[in-house]
């Protein structure tokens, strides 16, 4: 039991439908009186997001590229490039580089569910 009064117990059941992945919990809140309500939940796990930051590319000072894979992440997803100084759309899927000096950019994307 936390500091609130719920205690969480979930099964040693998952389960899954089309893909996606769940199991059921039950979660008990007891208030200051020792009175207490039980309520089952479903937690449900989605797969993390197939990511692609495309290639390795060299590009010549001055010169600008499109950086990112085909696709970069699943359709619906957000994405946030970093450094994004010298990219023209860090929430791009495919942003346009253009470094002043050799970079590293990372992607984190992030699914429709989240």
């Amino acid at each position: 039991m936390d500091k609130h009064g719920l205690v969480l117990n979930l099964t040693d059941e998952v389960h899954e439908i089309c893909g996606v992945m769940y199991t059921e919990a039950t979660a008990t809140v007891t208030d200051a009186n020792g009175c207490s309500e039980p309520d089952d939940i479903t937690i449900t796990v989605f797969p993390l997001p197939l990511t692609a930051a495309g290639p390795d590319v060299r590009i010549c000072e001055g010169n600008s590229i499109k950086i990112g894979g085909t696709p970069t992440g699943p359709p619906g997803s957000q994405y946030s490039w970093s450094p994004g100084g010298s990219l023209n759309n860090s929430s791009a899927a495919n942003p346009i580089a253009s470094p002043t000096e050799t970079k590293m950019y990372c992607v984190t994307v992030t699914s429709s569910q989240g």
